[in-house]
């Protein structure tokens, strides 16, 4: 378990690196070579210039940088709009994270009971069933890498980032949304599997999780 929450850690971490470098480098001067071609000397001479060789951006080490025990954890919470789910109708339920600092990505995997609840698709153009990015990571700046539910296993898998030169997120953020139906009766949880945060530059930040108990009426 804790090989498979590492290689998840070292996933994210290498995507923030990425897409905050790629977006910082695009189009900047470091990313382009000097290319002056052929110039005239006086006299009818002539000298070719030599291009100026870019320097090559250096990557980020996705190794999570841990951060000091005295920094509060940041806490990962499912706000149901009801607490009971009653048939087809569904029930918004929000990936909230509270008192995070200086966040950048976020990874979350879910478990769920598929006898007991599914989750309703939310973009239809798409193939499978997806969950949406919530109000911390808008559609113009940032970057959804991972985005499935699968009603037939009771899990949901969410990746995400911010691109550069987004702020980071201070405080309350909202990470994703995603409605559930009942499909049976009984008392069920919705369990945090993975939840993991990254600054900027791909630092690991401290959260906490607590998961969420519904009743469900078919």
């Amino acid at each position: 378990m804790k090989k498979n929450v590492l290689r998840r850690w070292m996933g994210l971490a290498a995507l923030v690196a990425c897409v905050t470098l790629c977006a910082a480098c695009a189009g900047g001067p470091a990313a382009m070579a000097t290319d002056e071609g052929t110039k005239p000397l006086a006299g009818g001479a002539l000298i070719t210039a030599t291009p100026t060789p870019a320097s090559a951006p250096t990557m980020p080490d996705p190794t999570p940088t841990p951060l000091p025990a005295s920094l509060p954890a940041a806490k990962a919470l499912l706000r149901p709009a009801n607490q009971t789910v009653t048939g087809a109708t569904p029930v918004l339920v929000e990936v909230v994270l509270e008192d995070v600092r200086d966040l950048y990505g976020a990874q979350v995997s879910l478990r769920f009971d598929p006898k007991i609840l599914q989750v309703k698709d939310m973009d239809p153009d798409l193939d499978g069933v997806q969950i949406r990015a919530g109000n911390a990571f808008p559609k113009t700046s940032s970057f959804v890498a991972l985005n499935r539910a699968d009603n037939a296993q009771g899990r949901i898998d969410f990746a995400v980032t911010l691109l550069n030169p987004a702020q980071p997120v201070q405080g309350r953020a909202l990470v994703a949304i995603f409605p559930v139906i009942a499909v049976g009766e009984g008392t069920t949880t919705l369990e945090w599997e993975t939840v993991l945060l990254a600054d900027r530059n791909a630092n690991a930040l401290r959260v906490a999780s607590e998961p969420l108990t519904l009743s469900a009426k078919p």
